[in-house]
């Protein structure tokens, strides 16, 4: 089977059911013998009121719905529509105008009708170039942590400020000079606070993941929970650097990605750039072709948070027994679709997912002693426990239940 990683979130979605659909799965939790609608975009699936795939905007990032990219309008639809299934720059104006309406009567500043729609204008103006600025940063910058953070917030703040800072002055009765230095002021102050604001979160939450705080990267392992010296890090790094450029690397390369397509018997991208038994510089590699990260811990596999994604699998489990071959790349696959389709990816909730999933291949093949050490691994981690339903993983696509 040739591997092709080039396929639209609809064609995806599209292929998704036709497999579960072949394969006989039948009822809600698959996906399949459901009356999908086609809503242009995106496929939308009426029973759990979400979309197969993800928007590609956060229309509207000081709302928290808009981190919620599979719901239709906000969790609205009675208020909203959204026939593409992408944009939705009519829930930003909404919001915008809303809040802007509401704090200038708190102000005393709406005194009549037409001080109140010049007051929901210039607040939805705002709420739509705020979104639209803050996603083009963010996607200009291409990094995460606080650089990203403080990007996206101060786009967005300096846009939503200027508009409104000159639009208020004006309806407050000022002169044109005034609301130009009052929008001047107010761009100015937004992008210091949005830049403040945006990067602290986005920092801190990449720092909680285990990420750069500054900006963003870094890498979900797989650790295996045995620890080699420390001390060796030296010696194992220069076999990675031997492996890295040895002739063994694209032969072991192009087998893993055929077995990748062959086992999971799907086509795909979620963001992922290639597979690889490639070694970074912040692993080492055993003799017998185990990852060894900084801290001396074994790691069969790792995936990387940032765009292009790549996955890597460590030689060993690269060409070990099905079992072993199937727990180690799903494990990482999980990651993969984690971070690719859920904004606001918090690694616990993913490594909970993942554990549970590597527990059931060795334990549905009779490798019991395997599965309780991953359990306790689980446990001693903190990742055993409930997660939120968007952590789930679509079963029949990726045969990863």
């Amino acid at each position: 089977m040739t591997p092709t990683w080039t396929y639209s979130s609809v064609e995806i979605s599209v292929r998704y059911v036709r497999y579960a659909e072949t394969r006989g799965f039948t009822g809600h939790e698959h996906y399949a013998g459901l009356k999908v609608i086609n809503m242009n975009g995106r496929l939308y699936d009426p029973v759990i009121a979400r979309f197969f795939s993800p928007d590609n905007f956060v229309q509207a990032p000081e709302f928290t719905q808009s981190y919620n990219r599979y719901s239709y309008c906000l969790n609205n639809p009675l208020q909203y529509t959204d026939p593409s299934g992408e944009s939705f720059l009519a829930a930003a104006f909404a919001i915008g105008a809303l809040t802007n309406v509401f704090f200038q009567m708190i102000s005393g500043n709406i005194n009549s009708a037409g001080d109140f729609l010049l007051s929901a204008g210039f607040g939805g103006l705002a709420g739509m170039v705020e979104t639209a600025a803050g996603s083009a940063a963010a996607g200009a910058v291409g990094v995460g942590g606080f650089l990203g953070g403080a990007a996206s917030g101060a786009a967005s703040g300096a846009a939503a400020g200027t508009i409104t800072g000159f639009g208020n002055s004006l309806i407050a009765g000022n002169n044109l000079n005034t609301a130009i230095y009052q929008g001047f002021l107010g761009g100015f102050m937004g992008a210091l606070g949005g830049g403040l604001m945006g990067g602290l979160v986005q920092g801190i939450s990449d720092y909680r993941n285990g990420f750069n705080f500054w900006n963003g990267y870094g890498f979900v392992e797989h650790e295996l929970g045995i620890y080699v010296s420390k001390e060796d890090f030296g010696y194992y790094r220069r076999l990675a650097e031997s492996y890295n450029s040895s002739s063994y690397l694209s032969g072991n390369d192009e087998n893993l990605r055929n077995r990748v397509c062959d086992m999971f018997d799907v086509d795909f991208d979620w963001g992922i750039s290639k597979f690889t038994t490639y070694v970074d510089k912040k692993y080492g590699l055993t003799p017998n072709g185990i990852y060894v990260n900084e801290n001396g811990g074994l790691v069969s596999g790792y995936t990387s948070n940032y765009l292009p994604r790549e996955v890597h699998i460590s030689q060993y489990y690269a060409s070990a027994s099905n079992m072993e071959f199937m727990e180690c790349v799903g494990h990482e696959l999980i990651h993969a679709y984690h971070l690719y389709t859920i904004p606001s990816f918090y690694r616990p909730y993913s490594e909970r997912v993942a554990y549970q999933y590597s527990y059931n291949v060795y334990w549905r093949n009779g490798c019991y002693a395997k599965a309780m050490w991953l359990m306790y691994l689980e446990s001693q981690k903190g990742y055993f426990g409930w997660y939120p339903f968007q952590y789930r993983i679509p079963s029949p696509f990726v045969h990863l239940n």
